[in-house]
């Protein structure tokens, strides 16, 4: 019985919906987190914060900020469209219609919400005027939903289909570009008025001249750029896994350069608006160099899609589904697991100040927390968070590279291998840091880095499958792959 379409012509509408709605949540969640933050919680009376707020309406209420106008304004249109796609997803263009009117008043109500909130944390002000601007967007996105919000559902619908290059790679590609910016803008403290931005300009945060930066520069803003650039040689290989091969030249060469440097200029021009993290082009010659490196290495170990003949014989001797077994080519591989290795050793190693004292190391070694984790506690939060999400995406790569060479007949055993080996590479890069006095091995920090080559293992076994790579294999007695004929 053929699956019943909605009136998007997009299959599974409540599926869509679902999304929808938790992507609503979640930007919610962020909407409220950015306007409190450093949530410094300061009791304040209900009466007397209603009055505050209140105060701000008198007079002109746009004069306050033209910037931070502008942000609220921004800020309310995607949680409007968004609303209105949750609820209006798949159903006809009626109920968009009569939606309108009650997500604009929730998003009323939101914001006043979250404007009476701040009152009560300090370094945070309410004011009426952001109200009123957000107000304003809210209204900016219901009516681009209903000009262009079917189109939206449609796309959405076609998210995670292994029909298209684009729905196969959208899901791996935007989870793991999601976490790169969420690792470069912690911790978080946004600052957009012109005023903070020149102010951060003075201070030598913002260099636009690329390798000025670095000209003389010690170990650690060295290793900063090679951090940033292993991010995206990551994300380049999961895009090249995840997409498929192309089939004219600017799909081959064109539009992973155009993607290189539009994800390296994203991952810096997010860091300009928070106050304590560098503005540096250096970063983004170092992302783009690192995406078209990850593309090309993830190209060269792509498996043969299940349609091919060789990928079908794989399948017959019981390998796992579209995935004919074996490294495609092995001297790019063990350059790769080379060059990732190499890109570890600067991250744990530098500034590769050693010392030999065994009775150092050994003093160290006992008094090593055994206890995983604990050395986490007291920490600051964001602290913590950028040090879990760094060695997570730094071995993530790692536990993807492994899972490409797990041969098919290991099909059983890939999981487990691939975690040994990530916990060999991670007990060996930790108990290196016993020899050099700047660096402090931790129980706990093993534990996240095999929780990050598990993730790659687990990323990887979604793109080598057929149903990823494109292939369409039919199951049971005497099925036949796509690509034989009768």
């Amino acid at each position: 019985m053929p699956e019943e379409q909605d009136v998007t012509g997009c299959p599974q509408g409540n599926q869509v919906r679902r999304r929808l709605f938790w992507m609503t949540l979640v930007y919610l969640g962020l909407v409220a987190y950015g306007s409190l933050v450093p949530l410094e919680f300061a009791p304040v009376p209900l009466g007397e914060a209603v009055d505050r707020l209140a105060s701000t309406a008198r007079g002109r209420l746009l004069i306050w900020s033209r910037s931070d106008c502008v942000v609220n304004v921004l800020l309310t249109i995607p949680l409007a469209f968004l609303m209105m796609a949750a609820v209006c997803a798949g159903r006809r263009r009626i109920v968009g219609v009569a939606a309108a009117v009650p997500v604009i008043a929730c998003c009323m109500l939101l914001s006043v919400g979250i404007e009476l909130a701040q009152v009560f944390f300090r370094h945070r002000v309410g004011w009426a005027g952001d109200i009123v601007a957000q107000w304003f967007g809210a209204l900016i996105g219901v009516v681009l939903w209903l000009l262009a919000g079917r189109r939206f559902v449609a796309w959405m619908g076609r998210i995670g289909s292994p029909q298209t290059a684009s729905g196969r790679a959208i899901l791996p590609v935007g989870a793991y570009l999601v976490l790169v910016l969420a690792v470069q803008t912690i911790p978080y403290d946004l600052r957009v008025s012109p005023a903070d931005m020149y102010r951060k300009w003075r201070e030598g945060r913002v260099e636009l001249v690329p390798f000025s930066s670095t000209r003389g520069a010690g170990m650690e803003t060295v290793g900063e750029t090679v951090t940033v650039g292993a991010f995206l040689a990551g994300l380049g290989m999961v895009w090249a896994l995840a997409s498929g091969p192309g089939h004219s030249w600017r799909a081959r060469l064109l539009r992973p350069m155009g993607l290189a440097l539009a994800a390296a200029v994203l991952v810096e021009l997010v860091q300009l608006p928070v106050y304590s993290r560098r503005f540096d082009t250096t970063g983004i010659v170092a992302g783009a160099a690192g995406f078209v490196l990850g593309w090309a290495v993830g190209a060269c170990l792509r498996p043969e899609p299940a349609e091919s003949p060789d990928a079908c014989r794989g399948l017959a001797q019981g390998g796992p589904r579209g995935w004919a077994g074996g490294l495609v080519r092995p001297g790019v591989w063990a350059l790769a697991v080379l060059g990732w290795l190499g890109v570890l050793a600067v991250s744990h190693w530098r500034p590769f100040d050693f010392s030999l004292d065994g009775g150092r190391a050994v003093q160290r070694l006992e008094n090593l927390q055994p206890l995983p984790l604990a050395d986490y506690q007291g920490q600051p939060a964001f602290h913590s968070m950028n040090q879990f999400l760094h060695k997570v995406l730094l071995f993530l790569p790692l536990g993807l590279l492994l899972t490409l060479a797990v041969p098919a007949a290991w099909e059983r055993l890939a999981g487990p291998a691939v975690l040994l080996a990530v916990m060999v590479v991670a007990v060996a890069f930790e108990a290196g840091q016993l020899l050099l006095p700047s660096r402090h091995p931790a129980t706990g920090d093993v534990l996240i880095e095999c929780l990050g080559g598990w993730f790659g293992f687990v990323l990887g076994r979604r793109l080598l499958s057929s149903e990823v790579a494109g292939g369409r294999v039919a199951s049971g007695p005497g099925a036949t792959c796509v690509g034989d004929h009768a």
